[in-house]
């Protein structure tokens, strides 16, 4: 039984405990569960919250939690603005807030927007400044695997093409890979982590195993024969490529330029504002 169904067997199964009849204006594209002061609760907000993997009873006991929250809160708001004697600073803090929320949406805008904007020169300057903060916590690799049935022929010349790996020869090992290979992974320019790689191998094999040194790893079972061919490491404890570090990097650059660019801006803003007499000031701070 899929989720959907299931989900809307229980919705029927929760709403006939306390079905009224009541003539409300509804959504026909939509199917409503249940309405309190004309406003409409519809299955698929329901259905949107609903966790993945909750069934049976605790489906139908959150699907009927759901519904008394949402009827409570409309109630709550209802009874409020009856006593409340004004909302008048209410309604100030909620265009304050809204106000806010929207510029902050235009700040990190903009920032993202400086941020594309920024040179590789700038980022492998930060790279150099900061590389004592850059230091890698697990083994990294750059290379190439293969992995092919155990009866694939020429298997001693994929091996030699992969010991001597260059341009020539990797063009041989990517067409032997489409021809026979039942996996084949070309990662020469990829950082990768090596715990990733590894898995790939029937046994595992230590970062610290001398094997890994020989740039060439081999092992089989009764079905594959797997080559990894590595063209890159980095150790942990190890300061970071700068391809691994660059995330971090540009971390750095966001929270370091943010105020001074925000602050720049604004002020920008503001002094253009006065010279296109947008601005106009009653009182004078000048004695």
């Amino acid at each position: 039984m899929n989720k959907r169904y299931s989900f809307y067997l229980i919705l029927i199964t929760s709403t006939l405990l306390g079905c009224n009849k009541v003539n409300i204006t509804v959504d026909s594209d939509r199917v409503p569960v249940m309405s309190v002061n004309n406003e409409v609760l519809y299955a698929d907000e329901i259905e949107n919250i609903l966790p993945a993997n909750i069934t049976g009873k605790d489906s139908v006991n959150f699907v009927e939690n759901y519904k008394k929250n949402w009827a409570i809160n409309i109630l709550l708001y209802e009874k409020a603005e009856q006593n409340l004697r004004s909302t008048e600073e209410i309604d100030l803090l909620t265009e304050e807030y809204r106000k806010q929320l929207i510029i902050n949406r235009y700040q990190q805008e903009l920032i993202s927007q400086k941020l594309k904007n920024i040179s590789n020169d700038t980022l492998i300057n930060v790279y150099e400044r900061e590389k004592a903060n850059f230091i890698l916590e697990d083994p990294i690799i750059k290379g190439v695997f293969v992995q092919i049935p155990s009866k694939a022929p020429n298997q001693k010349q994929l091996k030699k093409w992969l010991t001597e790996m260059n341009d020539n020869t990797l063009e041989k090992i990517e067409k032997y890979c489409i021809q026979y290979a039942s996996r084949y992974i070309f990662f020469r320019d990829d950082w990768t982590p090596y715990s990733q790689v590894d898995k790939l191998f029937p046994h595992h094999v230590d970062w610290n195993d001398p094997i890994l040194t020989r740039g060439l790893v081999e092992q089989k079972d009764s079905i594959s024969t797997y080559f990894l061919r590595i063209t890159g490491k980095a150790n942990p404890g190890t300061i970071e490529p700068f391809e691994i570090a660059l995330p971090k990097i540009t971390n750095i650059l966001s929270q370091g330029e943010k105020m001074n660019y925000i602050k720049s801006f604004e002020n920008s803003l503001y002094n253009n504002a006065i010279k296109k007499q947008k601005i106009t000031f009653f009182l004078s701070s000048e004695e």
